[in-house]
């Protein structure tokens, strides 16, 4: 994966938030992520480098002191931020956006997703929330947090630091929150490391502000000069000198070191010297000197407040005392400091539970959130989608399952249809319909087709906002592949046409031959911007070749669903549009002069030429032998394939159908037209019969051939299934789309 971080902080600045976005980078960058990290200059840094995998940029935000960033200094990061940020995203397509703090990387992270749709996760650590640290950040939110919540809402997911976090969050701003605490990658100690030192050491590892409350470290402290100890403590801020004349006062200068601000390899060493950490402070998210002092084996003695929480175990690693109860942290200190054995207990208890925090574990599951978050995202358009339309309806359908069973998340686009719901998340894959005048489910004229473009060139946008697709597949290359194409234009995201027939020019002449003429110059144009244009036989190859031969076109035939079902003689079935492309009426002339021979015929499906072909029946004298059972669910469908024993499909024109893939699949032999598609599924004489489209003399003989031979037909079914298990499955025609979409890139 390509990750963009966004951290205000980040070392040689910044504090336990900035350590932990650092070490979260440094463990990606070691699994083979590609880490881009968008943080603060200031001095003499650096304004570029490359560290350990990692690739940091600090931007110019006029910050002045390591340890603090004022309103302003964010303000001038944020806005710093979205020129360079958008350059990143334009240049190196990260998957996603990795945002440490709300304020101000989620609004740097909210802004670029917004300009370029890249998601994006953030980390919330505890100053970033109201109320979080009110004597640093209640007078900036007063002004701030009517623009926050949107910073929240639009982001893919949410971590707290810690629950004591989250809770405070959820006050806030009603959202899904995580929880993954802050690790460390500090070079756990073991256990036979663990030695008491003499003197005791303390120490206190933080920014001198008064959320940290250092100065009750010296009026604690002073209480206990009769035991025998020292204090180091790390960091600069502005109440330094304040501790300073505080230690002063109280006589014991000898007894504490105060470096000043350092590097976090020095707080590292510094802890490895140490036995208790002592932090009073008045809030915490999930501090990382408390994780470092877990991995490097010191008992502790801290405030019951926010993240310590999860890192102490009364009386087993550390006390919990109450921030304002000065007698209790004195009582509790001592009772360490007097007591070598009990506090090399408590060393090893804190070093047991520093597993938890292991950076290796904590990276890992940011990983899976990332990994989940970036996994191919397919937008499949289709103005047919069951239970709305015909083969390729059912066709898309099937590929949107069995892509998203090879691990993609697919997001359907389709029309909508009397009270169907507007957005469906039943299954595996999402469908959002849209308004598009539709009035029959079986078959749209160019009205509708119409209304479903414009109706998409409204909603798109409004759907962009919730989803971000990597790549569109467009079933049909008019309605669908013009909004695909429109998509592109907008967000610059690829899509794949696959063509399905009545959208190549050549198609059924006599039903299209106007609509491909108007349409002509606006599919050339979906089908060169197009990254892949695929056909679903050989036959629409030939065709769509013809209309555009510079464009290479491969072919992935439909699928069927193998599922095995009993052989039922004896039935003839039919399956489709009741249309003139269908050529039902040749198969009712054919049958016509086989009324000696016993045979019914049920024809599914439902279209104009209904009653014109009931009173052709009538005509012929065979209406009471041939069942027209209307418009099937696709389990009413099974049931009829499963009561039939031989499949009749005369049709004119056809891309690739449907309906005789389910019937081979179903074991039934068939007898079909030589028509593009038909004769690349139907093997003449092994697995039906094929004859010449418009002969109904050929078709008459192939009937009445297999009516009279039933083992003839039992053959050819089992051949049938044969040729569709080795060939044909919607498993292998995903695996085919999956295949090409490998090769698409944003």
């Amino acid at each position: 994966m390509k990750i963009l971080v966004l951290s205000h902080e980040f070392p040689f600045i910044g504090g336990g938030g900035g350590r932990a976005a650092q070490d979260i980078c440094l463990q990606l960058a070691k699994r083979g992520h590609d880490v881009i990290v968008l943080t603060a200059h200031m001095g003499e840094m650096l304004r570029y480098e490359e560290r350990d995998g990692i690739r940091v940029i600090r931007l110019r935000s006029f910050r002045t002191q390591a340890f603090a960033a004022s309103l302003g200094a964010m303000f001038s990061f944020v806005l710093a931020g979205v020129w360079t940020g958008y350059r990143i995203i334009h240049r190196q397509k990260p998957d996603l956006i990795h945002a440490h703090f709300a304020v101000p990387a989620g609004a740097l992270a909210f802004i670029l997703h917004f300009l370029t749709g890249v998601p994006y996760v953030l980390t919330t650590h505890l100053g970033d929330v109201p109320g979080g640290v009110p004597e640093k950040t209640d007078k900036w939110f007063r002004w701030i947090k009517p623009l926050t919540p949107m910073i929240w809402k639009r982001a893919s997911r949410i971590i707290a630091v810690s629950e004591y976090t989250r809770q405070l969050a959820l006050a806030h701003y009603p959202v899904d929150i995580g929880v993954i605490p802050n690790g460390v990658d500090a070079g756990h100690i073991s256990l036979s490391e663990i030695n008491i030192n003499e003197p005791i050491r303390l120490i206190f590892a933080g920014r001198f502000v008064p959320q940290k409350n250092p100065l009750a470290i010296i009026r604690v402290l002073a209480e206990i000069k009769d035991l025998d100890w020292r204090c180091t403590m790390l960091g600069d801020g502005a109440l330094f000198q304040d501790v300073k004349r505080e230690i002063e006062l109280a006589g014991m200068q000898e007894r504490f070191d105060l470096p000043g601000w350092v590097t976090p390899e020095v707080v590292l060493d510094k802890f490895s010297q140490s036995d208790i950490l002592f932090m009073p402070s008045i809030s915490e998210g999930l501090p990382v000197t408390g994780v470092q002092a877990l991995a490097k084996g010191l008992a502790m003695v801290v405030s019951k407040i926010g993240g310590f929480l999860d890192l102490v175990e009364y009386d087993r690693n550390g006390i919990l005392v109450d921030v304002e109860d000065h007698a209790a942290f004195v009582k509790a200190l001592r009772r360490l400091i007097s007591d070598p054995i009990l506090l090399s207990q408590f060393r090893k208890a804190s070093l047991a539970k520093s597993d938890q925090f292991k950076i290796e574990n904590i990276t890992e599951k940011y990983e899976a959130i990332f990994r989940e978050l970036t996994c191919r995202h397919i937008l499949l358009i289709n103005s047919e989608y069951p239970p709305v339309g015909g083969g390729a309806g059912n066709a898309s359908q099937n590929i949107a399952h069995h892509l998203a069973v090879l691990g993609n998340k697919v997001t359907v686009l389709t029309v909508n249809f009397v009270n169907l719901p507007y957005k469906d998340t039943g299954g595996i894959v999402t469908v959002y319909r849209i308004p598009a005048l539709r009035r029959r489910p079986d078959r749209s004229g160019a009205l509708e087709q119409l209304a479903f473009i414009a109706s998409a060139i409204f909603l798109v946008p409004v759907l962009m906002r919730k989803i971000r697709p990597h790549v569109v597949l467009a079933f049909f290359g008019m309605p669908s592949g013009a909004v695909a194409w429109l998509i592109k234009k907008l967000y610059k995201i690829p899509y794949i046409v696959s063509l399905r027939g009545g959208d190549v020019p050549g198609f059924r002449p006599y039903d299209f031959k106007t609509f491909h003429k108007m349409i002509a110059p606006f599919l050339r144009v979906i089908w060169h911007n197009a990254s892949a244009v695929i056909a679903n036989s050989n036959g629409l190859h030939d065709l769509a070749k013809a209309f555009n031969p510079r464009i290479d076109i491969p072919i992935i035939p439909n699928g069927v669903d193998l599922t095995h079902r009993d052989w039922s003689p004896p039935q003839i079935l039919s399956a489709g549009r009741i249309v003139y492309q269908k050529g039902l009426d040749l198969g009712l002339r054919a049958l016509s002069q086989l009324k000696e021979l016993e045979w019914a015929w049920r024809i599914a499906g439902d279209g104009p030429l209904m009653d014109g072909l009931k009173s052709l029946a009538r005509e012929l004298g065979i209406a009471e032998r041939v069942a027209f059972i209307g418009w099937q669910s696709h389990e009413d469908l099974a049931r009829s394939y499963h009561h039939s024993n031989l499949f009749l499909f005369p049709s004119r024109h056809e891309g690739m159908p449907n309906a005789v893939l389910e019937a081979m699949a179903s074991g039934l032999p068939v007898v079909a037209t030589r028509i593009a598609g038909s004769e690349e599924l139907v093997v003449d004489d092994l697995t039906g019969l094929l004859v010449n489209p418009e002969d109904v003399d050929s078709l008459r003989d192939s009937l009445h051939r297999l009516l009279l031979e039933e083992k003839t037909r039992e053959q050819m079914g089992g051949a049938s299934r044969k040729r569709v298990e080795e060939r044909y499955s919607w498993e292998n025609t995903a695996r085919q789309y999956s295949e090409i979409l490998d090769k698409i890139e944003r």
